[in-house]
């Protein structure tokens, strides 16, 4: 959360993939629509901040920010405009 605000306040827009390392839609997000040129390219475009929350082991401040969000498990991609205090897009 401190990462994002920070980024917020210098007016950069955040990434945050929420993914585990057993969950396969996680894989197939990163792979055909995170993890590809045209992406990549759009997020230094526009100064993204990426950022990864790792649910593998089921970190309970993950679990408490998915469920912020109204998910209980993974994948979930927040987009977070560059705007102080600005709420995620949920993609």
């Amino acid at each position: 959360a401190e990462k994002i605000r920070q980024a917020q306040a210098a007016g950069r827009p955040v990434l945050v993939d929420f993914t585990a390392d057993n969950c396969v839609n996680c894989k197939l997000n990163k792979f055909r629509s995170l993890e590809i040129p045209s992406t990549r390219q759009l997020l230094k475009e526009h100064r993204f901040v990426s950022l990864m929350g790792d649910f593998t082991d089921a970190d309970p401040a993950i679990a408490e920010e998915l469920k912020r969000h109204g998910r209980y498990g993974v994948p979930l991609v927040l987009v977070y405009p560059g705007t102080p205090g600005a709420v995620p897009r949920v993609l």
